[in-house]
């Protein structure tokens, strides 16, 4: 059986709230990880996927023409998707984005 994510980014975030995961950051989660870990894993991705999207970035205006330029500039708003999902996790533990950036 499959289950049906609510359409559009509220309802993504309304679930990804009870992830899991939540447990750890004071939620209702079945999750077993420390806190710590979870604010490790979080810094080490705000670093990570940052980078990406600079890279991803640069790529794309080294090589503009398609599908290259294209190509590049999606990956480059992926990660800045995934940015805006991170800041939620962190902010599910309790960090914000001063936190993340003194990682």
């Amino acid at each position: 059986m499959t289950r049906r994510w609510p359409a559009g980014p509220r309802g993504w975030r309304r679930r990804s709230r009870r992830h899991l995961f939540s447990g750890a950051a004071g939620g209702s989660g079945r999750c077993g990880v420390p806190r710590e870990r979870l604010t490790w894993l979080a810094g080490e991705q705000f670093r990570i996927v940052g980078s990406d999207q600079r890279s991803f970035a640069l790529l794309a205006a080294r090589f503009p023409e398609p599908p290259a330029g294209e190509m590049f500039l999606s990956l480059a708003q992926g990660e800045r998707q995934a940015l805006r999902l991170l800041s939620d996790f962190a902010a599910a533990l309790g960090w914000g984005e001063r936190d993340l950036r003194a990682y």
